[in-house]
């Protein structure tokens, strides 16, 4: 036997085998086949085996160095895994991607936009959801670029990175980040609960006679069924994502035409009278009105309501890595496509119930309209609502999932959980979610809202003014 084979030491044989000359075109994989043939079948086989057991002692390393830190556990190999950097690439398209990021958009704040221009004023209210529109789009794209320059995959390493705090100073940002991500994303599954349960529970009073159906702990449970299967995939460029965006965002269109009509029909006005809209609008332009909206106590009530209907960006932050192509031209052109049908669909939204209620528009719209089995389109549009508020809940799930791994270091860039690490996390947070949301009255939810607001204002707007 040759020489070269005589050496039973692995490291020996690993080195002598990936050996090649200095000017040598190919690569040590090349080489190995290039010359396997100098070798008979026993001696093929015997090279393959030292070159897999180096291979295992080399990943064993790398292991143990990547979980070597103060917190780790041995036990921690059974939920931790390496991460496989050939998944990061997506697989959506502009199109798949754009109704993603408007999923992760409308909600709560858009039920509540006609309540805000009964605060802020007819031509007020039409420019603040203008410029708010611009800015949120243009944020994305500041948090998204700003990630790619610094070469981080997470909203919160992107305020850890820009900032320069030094070392320890950036550690701190992220925790904090990090923290107000997941505190946001559970406000917002809890409130998004809530509020269907407020949606559906007039509704089961009117329909079902069982004190069970209507209680609070069902109308929150049967939204949570309907949600949580889209919540236990590993990435949101997964296909069950793309199909639920697709369903969901077709029923903002038809709850858009079933609260503008029902509206307009109960304040006896004709939906399409441009003249009445021209009207009020040259009314409401007047100093008198003007100054009178922006003295009132509740403008700023309404401006933050029309600046958090669109601050969803540590939702959408994720979604540049679940596309196809995700350069930044593709990515800058599916943002500015996604906002472009947020403001179509928000503003005549916001505009219509407002013209038809006026100053007395509540911040529940379908206070102002029918109670239940008096109107079916009053009745549909609760439904269809509850349903369009389910398309925004999985993507909270998902970043609320992340944060908490990150903040337990049970996910960093070079391991993620495995499968069953993630099926319990996401366990938990249903089930921790369902409870809250099924305990406390309004005033409850009022609270949930009032964080969830606070919190994405300042992850929204303030943290890409620091970059």
């Amino acid at each position: 036997m040759d020489g070269r084979l005589d050496n039973n030491d692995p490291e020996t044989s690993a080195h002598t085998i990936n050996s090649s000359p200095p000017d040598s075109e190919f690569t040590d994989e090349e080489a190995h086949l290039e010359h396997q043939d100098d070798y008979n079948p026993q001696q093929r086989l015997t090279l393959v085996s030292y070159q897999d057991e180096d291979e295992e002692i080399e990943d064993d390393v790398e292991t143990n160095q990547t979980l070597a830190s103060p917190v780790d556990f041995s036990f921690r190999k059974s939920y931790k895994r390496r991460r496989d950097n050939s998944l990061r690439q997506g697989t959506l398209s502009i199109a798949y991607a754009s109704l993603n990021i408007l999923n992760s958009t409308l909600g709560i704040g858009f039920l509540t936009l006609p309540s805000a221009l009964s605060q802020t004023g007819l031509p007020l209210g039409i420019v603040l959801i203008a410029i708010i529109t611009l800015l949120a789009a243009g944020s994305h794209i500041v948090l998204v670029n700003t990630g790619r320059y610094l070469g981080v995959r997470k909203i919160e390493d992107v305020g850890g990175g820009a900032l320069k705090l030094g070392t320890r100073g950036k550690g701190i940002t992220k925790f904090v980040v990090r923290s107000i991500v997941a505190g946001t994303g559970f406000s917002l599954i809890v409130s998004y609960l809530k509020y269907i349960k407020i949606l559906l529970h007039p509704l089961a009073k009117a329909w079902f006679d069982s004190a069970f159906l209507q209680s609070s702990f069902f109308l929150v449970l049967v939204p949570a069924i309907i949600a949580a299967p889209f919540t236990f995939v590993r990435s949101l460029s997964h296909r069950t994502i793309s199909r639920m965006s697709v369903i969901i965002a077709l029923t903002y269109p038809v709850l858009l035409g079933l609260i503008a009509s029902r509206s307009m029909t109960y304040a006896e006005l004709k939906i399409l009278d441009l003249n009445m809209y021209k009207k009020l609008l040259v009314q409401d332009l007047n100093w008198g009105t003007l100054k009178k909206h922006a003295e009132q106590q509740g403008i700023w009530s309404g401006v933050s309501t029309i600046a958090f209907s669109f601050a969803s960006q540590h939702l959408t932050f994720p979604h540049h890595r679940t596309m196809r192509k995700s350069s930044q031209q593709t990515f800058n052109i599916t943002v500015l496509l996604a906002y472009t049908i947020i403001f179509i669909l928000a503003l005549p939204f916001a505009v219509v119930p407002y013209v038809a209620f006026g100053e007395m528009t509540p911040l529940n719209l379908f206070d102002a309209l029918p109670s239940p089995n008096n109107d079916g389109g009053v009745d549909a549009a609760r439904v269809v609502a509850a349903f369009g508020l389910l398309g925004t809940i999985p993507f909270a799930v998902f970043t609320l999932r992340e944060a908490i791994l990150r903040l337990l270091h049970i996910e960093t860039e070079q391991e993620e959980p495995n499968r069953r690490t993630q099926l319990v996390a996401t366990g938990s947070i249903w089930l921790i979610s369902i409870f809250c949301a099924s305990i406390g009255s309004y005033a409850t939810y009022e609270t949930y809202v009032n964080f969830a607001r606070l919190l994405c204002i300042a992850l929204g707007y303030l943290l890409p003014c620091k970059l």
